[in-house]
């Protein structure tokens, strides 16, 4: 179909490319991020999917062990005064 449309064809190899990119964008942030800031970057784009996805799930995505999801969510949701905020409790 797309060798009858010359013209789609070139859109839809200029968007693959650009889709292509911001994938490895993507996949180059994720590597060298850490999981409070993946999960930072969830809550601000997908704020959604963190009352819907189960919490194990959302560990795996982020690339932890829930266990360790629930210290960084009880982390975040601290005052920023707060003293026992450095997360060595």
């Amino acid at each position: 179909m797309l060798s009858e449309y010359p013209q789609l064809k070139a859109v839809c190899l200029a968007m693959s490319e650009i889709m292509a990119e911001k994938l490895q964008e993507n996949l180059a942030r994720y590597k060298t991020s850490t999981p409070e800031e993946r999960y930072r970057d969830l809550m601000e784009k997908r704020p959604d999917l963190l009352q819907r996805i189960p919490q194990y799930q959302i560990a795996s995505y982020l690339g932890v062990k829930p266990e360790s999801l629930s210290r960084i969510r009880k982390r975040l949701s601290r005052p920023k005064g707060d003293k026992n905020n450095s997360g060595l409790s």
